[in-house]
């Protein structure tokens, strides 16, 4: 089956994936929705067109993304915020923002061989998110 991928994850039900849907000029990740596809093939779902994608992360079977979560002054570094998902793409925590773009970014990643995420925020961490108990530490 060919589908628009553009990144890919799997968790231990599903395979979820963002199709390329464009980027916020030269500077800026691409942005994408958020898909799910079941192993074999079937139940390929749009979870929403509404959820722009900036990236995707599972840790812990747990779905992370960062999101452009648009505001009103909005040029060109668009606010996103990292979040965990629900297996229907619903956004059940937000654990931090950021303006993404020339000069600053947001970003999560895993601390390695742990449960733990990292929150990232122009170049250094500014929270901790265990996905084992659903703490979140500032820092």
């Amino acid at each position: 089956m060919e589908l628009d991928v553009w990144e890919y994850v799997v968790t231990d039900d599903w395979i979820f994936y963002r199709s390329f849907t464009g980027s916020w000029g030269d500077h800026s990740r691409p942005l994408g929705n958020l898909h799910r596809i079941g192993f074999d093939g079937t139940q390929n779902i749009l979870l929403s067109d509404e959820l722009i994608v900036s990236s995707i992360l599972v840790v812990n079977n747990a779905l992370l993304a960062t999101v452009y979560a648009g505001r009103e002054d909005d040029v060109d570094a668009p606010w996103h915020e990292a979040v965990v998902l629900s297996e229907d793409g619903d956004v059940v925590k937000t654990l931090g923002g950021g303006w993404h773009g020339h000069n600053s970014f947001i970003d999560i990643q895993q601390l390695a061989n742990t449960n733990m995420v990292m929150i990232i925020r122009d170049g250094a961490v500014r929270g901790l998110y265990c996905t084992a108990t659903g703490a979140i530490f500032s820092l």
